[in-house]
């Protein structure tokens, strides 16, 4: 697989509002890529930002033979 398979994968992204320190900014994360983690001042912004980091978690990890995690199966919450 390569970097592009893998960003097609249903990988659980949480987006937090930070309030904590200076200005207000939008952390986002991607559970299943430890250390993957990036921010933005809106949620539109954190969410193009993930994206960027996600593709280097994903390139690093190839280039180096790191084990790439799948996605979690998780219960639907929608109703």
């Amino acid at each position: 697989m390569n970097v592009d398979d893998y960003m097609k994968l249903p990988y659980h992204v949480v987006m937090v509002r930070d309030e904590t320190g200076g200005a207000p900014a939008t952390v986002v994360w991607v559970d299943e890529l430890p250390g993957c983690i990036s921010q933005g001042d809106t949620p539109a912004e954190a969410a193009a930002m993930i994206g960027d980091a996600m593709r280097g978690w994903l390139q690093v990890a190839l280039d180096h033979g790191v084990p790439i995690p799948e996605p979690e199966a998780r219960a639907s919450t929608e109703h």
